[in-house]
């Protein structure tokens, strides 16, 4: 009987244990904090790679000249073409 009683008060301390967990999980991911902190990182990220485009879209007719010229060879080995990857977007408009 001792026993029954035992795990009885295991599994409710567990359920107990279980449910406060999940109320301060729910606490930190609807704390306005935490999700405008979430939310400042996700749109700085947007607002980056949108004025990164934009940037591309006004350079590539004269960035990407020595990329759209270079071999496939060059591309891959020379560290100078690497950081011009993005210009295989616009080889085409050119």
């Amino acid at each position: 009987m001792e026993k029954t009683v035992d795990n009885a008060t295991k599994f409710i301390r567990g359920i107990i244990a279980l449910i406060v967990i999940g109320l301060v999980g729910a606490l930190i991911v609807f704390n306005p904090l935490v999700s405008g902190v979430v939310g400042g990182l996700v749109a700085t990220s947007d607002l980056h790679a949108r004025a990164s485009d934009e940037v591309n879209e006004r350079i590539y007719s004269t960035a990407c000249v020595r990329y759209k010229d270079a071999s496939t060879w060059d591309r891959w080995t020379n560290p100078g073409y690497w950081k011009l990857g993005w210009c295989e977007d616009y080889i085409d408009r050119m």
